[in-house]
């Protein structure tokens, strides 16, 4: 069993403007909103506010907060942290959702030279 505790927001985006990810997916809702759910470095889980803009060449991800998030490497794959991910998500009512990490990984993949 996964228990979320000490929830806390995320810092301001004056104070926090860019996240760099490591460990991170993105979920899709019925209506099209996406969302990054990630594992920070510091261990702390983050569903982040809606994904307005992706650079696929530089990997920005732009959120509807006006905080960017650099997404470092492919999409986590390990089942527990993936879990773990989902789970958050569903607890802030994104249950709903179906993972697009794959889809936006290969078409950022798709403009390397």
């Amino acid at each position: 069993m996964v228990y979320f505790i000490n929830e806390r927001d995320a810092p301001s985006v004056e104070i926090q403007p860019k996240v760099t990810l490591e460990s991170w997916r993105i979920i899709e809702t019925a209506t099209g909103e996406r969302y990054i759910v990630a594992l920070l470095p510091e261990g702390t889980a983050r569903v982040t506010t809606t994904v307005v803009h992706i650079d696929p060449r530089t990997r920005l991800a732009t959120t509807s907060s006006g905080r960017i998030y650099e997404l470092l490497n492919a999409p986590e794959h390990s089942p527990l942290i993936c879990d773990m991910l989902n789970l958050n998500a569903g607890r802030l009512g994104l249950g709903a959702t179906i993972d697009v990490s794959g889809a936006i990984w290969a078409s950022l993949k798709s403009l390397e030279q």
